[in-house]
């Protein structure tokens, strides 16, 4: 109803009942308008005050049936005002409350503040006077993250449907949803939107360096990443002076830790560190100082015990000898087989899911466990029968050791094999194994064997060539013997198999999401074939032609007369995924998996998900420094707080991958870290003999490196890599 006052309240029986849910003013443009409508012979209107609320940026007028004529600003085309009917009779019979609006939009952004609009959905039933929004966070780890109330607008006060969210961090996510309310209520909230961030900006001013170790002329400093706040943070800068010294850059790089030394006794050491990213660099930090030791001593000070005490400086590893999980503090370098308080903290505050290599680790033991007890009982070899030794030439390694391996029974290949690569002088203990492994199955995805082919993205498919023959057969079966081999003898191949290959070997079916990685183009096709009726669109059969032989196969009996119509085409569509991933190389399938199972048989290799066969049978690609020192011993005069020892493994952590991989293969015979650790412990060795410009030495089978006492860090850097660039084949000194 109309009031005097130029309200409408809401009617009897409502929550509401008695409250105003619309104000009323009158437009005198649109009345003139009307009135001139009037004299030209129109539809008269019921006579309302002149001059109620002047100005107001809304106007109303009213017409004889009840219908209300509201203006939506009063500047519109041509300078008439913008108008829109309400139905009279809407306001009191409207029984439900609107539907969900559309969900808001964003409308600007800074690194601090989110802007969104939504729009008021006019034409619903009944008049939408109100629209409110609801945001909450994104990425919140929290069990509870509930929606708070962003804002009210009321689109009859002539409120923008418009609101600005500020004081916000950097690169930070908001879920908005809007409701809209009319006489009978609010309505159902719309869909939530995607997450709405802030921009990156540069990072947050990183905190002083820590001081993890302190001698009498060397300081190693650590320090936490700060927020990056959106945008990845690229290197940090480190410099130092001496008390009423001139500041001078000590390091720049990536790494969050520093061993600097060369330094006086007894002597004050300040710091101060930035970092930046693509956005920009901070300011310094706050200085810091230290001081070192007057004297030479045993006792390594720990600098400030406290902060190293943090969970985060814990990582936990896998005890080969004893198959147990152990853990390893990457700073102190102390080990216990008990989790550590402060780590178990770390996990649970920061909601730090279980170690997925760690669970891996445990079903891998209770594979082989069972390959064991399995053999055993078969009578197949024990661990204590002779070891089958093998010898091939490095430069021939496919060719000896197909010739070789063919001949042997699956009781030979259980035995322990001892590799000798003609003309070399290394002894197999375990490190000449290793390169086999790698070297042969490097070998048996060349371009050459033309037993795979390279997917885009560097996984490899078994290549299709027509007619199979029984030489790529063979060839095809022995790599199927090598990785069941490798595998069993917990050894690791460099053979990265496309997915569809990981789903064959578990015995899954292959589907039309496989085509993505095996055949972008058709599998594109076939989906839009899904998607939409071909009928006079496409006209196929059920066939396909041999890119070989060209010649047309059916893909199923009498295919070649069939065609392909839109009722039948889902049946089309998955014979051709199978016969893309499957039908057209089924015999190099059962080849290749039939040298596997004659090893392993096929269900024990269902207790693992894809992911982890691809860790079980290339192991781990990355390289990691702290994984390396946990599995250390030192021999002579070197420890773990030894200067060279310290250089080391900041080198291994400051190189580029390929450079680490390099100088890792000439300590160990392999570029990657075992999945069960190093079996013999990674072993550095002081070499007392060795001059400051001598080359390093290693014995890859016993894992160790011997290195001379180093004057400096630049020293061992280069000549550690020079080493490792030009080594050939397995020599002990």
């Amino acid at each position: 109803m109309i009031t005097r006052e130029g309200k409408m309240y809401y009617p009897k029986g409502h929550p509401d009942e008695g409250e105003p849910y619309m104000w009323i003013t009158i437009d005198h443009a649109k009345i003139s308008k009307i009135e001139r409508k009037e004299a030209e012979g129109g539809s008269p209107t019921k006579q309302s005050k002149r001059g109620m609320f002047a100005g107001y940026p809304l106007g109303v007028a009213i017409e004889e049936n009840g219908d209300i004529l509201i203006t939506v600003n009063n500047t519109g085309n041509n300078g008439e005002p913008l108008m829109r009917k309400i139905v009279g009779r809407a306001l009191l019979d409207t029984k439900v409350p609107p539907p969900p609006p559309d969900p808001p939009a964003l409308t600007g952004a800074t690194t601090s503040s989110l802007a969104v609009g939504w729009a008021v959905p006019f034409e619903e039933l009944g008049l939408v006077a109100r629209m409110e929004v609801h945001y909450r966070a994104a990425d919140d780890g929290r069990a509870l993250n509930p929606w708070k109330v962003l804002c009210q607008r009321n689109w009859l006060m002539a409120e923008k449907m418009e609101y600005t969210l500020e004081g916000l961090r950097p690169f930070q996510g908001y879920h908005f949803r809007v409701r809209a309310k009319n006489s009978v209520g609010y309505g159902a909230f719309s869909a939530a939107t995607a997450a709405f961030r802030t921009l990156p900006a540069r990072p947050d001013v990183p905190g002083p360096p820590i001081f993890a170790q302190v001698t009498h002329q060397m300081i190693v400093l650590l320090w936490r990443q700060p927020c990056d706040n959106g945008s990845p943070i690229t290197s940090y800068k480190l410099r130092q002076k001496r008390v009423g010294g001139v500041w001078t850059d000590l390091y720049k790089g990536a790494l969050t830790t520093f061993t600097f030394t060369g330094l006086e006794s007894d002597t004050v050491y300040m710091f101060e560190l930035r970092c930046e990213n693509a956005i920009g660099k901070t300011d310094y930090c706050a200085s810091v100082s230290c001081k070192t030791q007057a004297t030479k001593s045993n006792n390594v000070n720990f600098g400030d015990v406290d902060a190293l005490r943090a969970g985060e400086f814990w990582m936990e590893c896998w005890d080969p000898e004893t198959e147990k999980v152990f853990y390893f503090h990457k700073i102190t370098g102390e080990r216990t087989l008990q989790c550590p308080e402060e780590l178990a903290k770390h996990k649970e505050e920061n909601q730090i899911a279980e170690d997925p290599m760690t669970e891996f680790r445990k079903k891998r033991y209770q594979f082989l466990r069972g390959l064991r007890m399995s053999q055993k009982q078969a009578g197949g070899a024990s661990s204590g029968e002779k070891i089958f030794t093998l010898e091939v030439r490095r430069e021939k390694v496919f060719e000896d050791s197909f010739k070789k391996y063919s001949s042997l029974s699956a009781k030979d290949l259980h035995r322990r094999t001892k590799i000798v690569f003609t003309g070399e002088e290394g002894i197999d203990s375990g490190g000449l194994t290793k390169d086999w492994f790698l070297l042969l199955s490097r070998c048996l995805s060349s371009s050459a064997l033309k037993l795979f082919s390279t997917l885009p993205n560097g996984d490899l498919e078994l290549k299709f060539v027509g007619q199979a023959s029984e030489v790529s057969l063979r060839r095809l079966r022995f790599a199927g013997k090598v990785v069941a081999k490798a595998i069993h003898d917990r050894q690791m191949v460099d053979l990265p198999l496309a997915t569809v290959l990981y789903k064959h070997l578990l015995g899954r079916p292959v589907a039309l999401e496989d085509l993505a990685e095996l055949d972008p183009a058709l599998h594109k096709s076939l989906t839009w074939m899904q998607a939409n009726d071909i009928t006079n669109v496409m006209f196929e059969t059920f066939s396909v032609l041999n890119e070989e032989t060209k010649e047309d196969i059916d893909l199923v009996e009498g295919g070649r007369g069939r065609e392909v119509t839109e009722a039948n085409k889902a049946e089309y569509v998955e014979l051709m995924a199978r016969w893309r991933a499957e039908f057209q190389v089924a015999e190099q399938l059962e080849a290749f998996f039939g040298g596997m199972f004659s090893l392993i048989p096929q269900d024990a290799f269902k207790v693992f998900d894809i992911d982890e066969l691809e860790l079980l049978i290339n192991g781990k690609k990355e390289i990691d420094a702290d994984e390396i020192r946990a599995y250390t011993i030192f021999q002579g005069a070197f420890n773990k707080d030894h200067p060279v020892v310290l250089w080391f493994f900041q080198a291994m952590a400051e190189w580029e991958p390929p450079d680490r991989a390099k100088v890792l293969k000439f300590c160990t015979g392999t570029d990657r870290i075992p999945i069960d650790g190093f079996e013999p412990p990674f072993n550095l060795t002081e070499g007392a003999d060795m001059g400051p410009e001598a080359l390093p030495r290693t014995h890859t089978c016993f894992n160790q490196l011997v290195l001379p006492n180093y004057p400096s860090y630049a020293k061992l850097k280069e000549k550690l890599l020079y080493a490792a660039e030009n080594a050939d084949g397995f020599q002990l000194s």
